[in-house]
């Protein structure tokens, strides 16, 4: 009887035993703590004051943790949350109302041989294809957003990447409007999609985001075309983007709430970086061009066009492998014609990072 149970027994461990295998976890908490004691200089044209101030600045410090679980042979369940946290003041802003912590890219989705498809909350395609050509990300006067559409961050999104062919790599990622009306109620009245190749130190990206609400231009509904190359030779790096912006179906006048005004951009950007022992000299330099038509001012209906130009300097002193002090100079400066308006803005950064 005994010898007859053990063979039923044997049996019943099995599957539980390759269950837990194929089940196991595995999950990593991560975070980056960047701040920056920076002076800041603004003059105008308008009331001809030179306005300056020094300010501490977090800079897009986050904490998240991320994993994934083993669900077969190459098949993984993955997950990420990350949130912003504030190292300056402790909160998104002044109000007691604002964010200790602000979502950042949070997903769940899965991963295996065909690749990866998540759903959440997520850098949208044509952000993430500029990769590292930004030298001077998320610091003030030196991002590319203060001339530059596109650095959006969805919510509601849907987002599938094949594998790498050949160093060929293609995403495409639906933006869910959520809204019974008839312009954004389709699975892809909002996208962002774009192809990568890689291989030997040379980058190139091709994206585009038709009707996404832009991480910048005050949250309007764009269509962007970007074009991304970067190359390192050694130790020198160099990048470019270049990139033509338009008002999408759901562009508004804020001022109106019109859907007639019209926009459109045509900027770019170069940049070059060289490591230097412990040291990394980096440069970048980005233009823009901007016209709008039929835009609400003083009551009327006007059509406008500025330009904006941009300069960035900066070094890198890596203390350890995840920790570097840094300091930084940008200049700023835009010429509105229909306002008869000039602005230059000047910022010096003293900084530093640690990750872990």
């Amino acid at each position: 009887m005994k010898k007859a149970l053990l063979p039923l027994a044997v049996a019943a461990v099995l599957p539980v035993t390759a269950f837990a295998e194929l089940g196991e976890t595995d999950t990593s908490f991560y975070g980056k703590m960047n701040v920056t004691a920076v002076n800041t200089n603004f003059d105008s044209s308008v009331d001809g004051d030179n306005e300056s101030a020094w300010n501490l600045n977090s800079n897009a410090s986050r904490v998240g943790f991320k994993g994934k679980t083993q669900l077969g042979e190459n098949l993984y369940a993955i997950y990420k949350a990350e949130f912003e946290v504030y190292v300056d003041s402790g909160i998104s802003g002044s109000s007691s109302d604002d964010q200790t912590f602000k979502q950042r890219n949070i997903y769940v989705g899965l991963m295996g041989d065909y690749g990866t498809i998540i759903a959440g909350r997520h850098d949208s395609v044509l952000k993430l294809s500029q990769a590292k050509v930004d030298l001077f990300g998320d610091l003030q006067g030196g991002d590319i957003k203060n001339w530059m559409s596109g650095e959006t961050r969805s919510s509601n999104m849907i987002n599938y990447t094949t594998p790498k062919l050949g160093g060929f790599s293609l995403s495409v990622m639906s933006v869910l409007g959520e809204d019974s009306g008839d312009r954004r109620d389709g699975l892809l009245d909002s996208y962002s999609t774009g192809v990568s190749f890689s291989h030997e130190g040379l980058y190139l990206a091709l994206s585009r985001d038709e009707n996404v609400k832009s991480g910048s231009q005050e949250k309007q509904f764009l269509n962007i075309n970007r074009f991304v190359a970067s190359y390192a030779i050694g130790d020198l790096t160099l990048g470019a983007i270049l990139q033509q912006a338009e008002d999408g179906d759901n562009f508004e006048d804020n001022a109106s709430g019109s859907t007639e005004m019209s926009y459109d951009e045509d900027s770019f950007m170069v940049s070059a970086a060289y490591k230097l022992g412990d040291f990394v000299l980096k440069t970048q330099y980005g233009q823009g061009e901007y016209t709008v038509e039929d835009a609400t001012f003083g009551g009327s209906l006007v059509d406008d066009d500025f330009e904006r130009e941009a300069w960035v300097v900066g070094v890198d002193y890596k203390l350890a492998k995840s920790t570097k002090v840094y300091t930084y100079y940008s200049n700023i400066e835009t010429d509105d014609n229909l306002l008869s308006f000039s602005s230059d803005s000047d910022v010096f950064g003293l900084g530093m990072e640690h990750k872990f």
